[in-house]
């Protein structure tokens, strides 16, 4: 196959695995110059963020790149809307209660 067309290499690794259409320039890269990194990627089974840091054998999987690259958009969507919910949250200082009443006596 590595002697084949740019072409009929392309078909064959979309056959494989379709997720690569929608990353030409990566299944481009690979095709040119195979290798694992170019194939395949470590990642964290929990995001490093949610407390998936340590690389241990039971919180690392391998992805194919598209698969990678599509979790972590994901993982990094989300993140961006829990950061945007937290901004919106009013804060409550200290000793205020949650039933929006204010206990002190200059206020009526």
């Amino acid at each position: 196959l590595a002697a084949a067309p740019h072409g009929r290499r392309v078909a064959a690794a979309l056959r494989a695995n379709a997720a690569w259409a929608d990353f030409p320039r990566c299944l481009d890269r690979l095709l040119e110059k195979p290798s694992d990194g170019r194939a395949w990627e470590a990642d964290h089974a929990v995001r490093v963020a949610d407390g998936g840091g340590e690389a241990l054998a039971d919180r690392v999987q391998t992805l194919c790149v598209p698969c990678h690259k599509v979790k972590t958009k994901q993982e990094a969507k989300r993140a961006a809307a829990e950061r945007r919910a937290a901004k919106k949250k009013p804060r409550v200082a200290a000793g205020d209660d949650d039933d929006g009443d204010c206990r002190l006596e200059c206020v009526p």
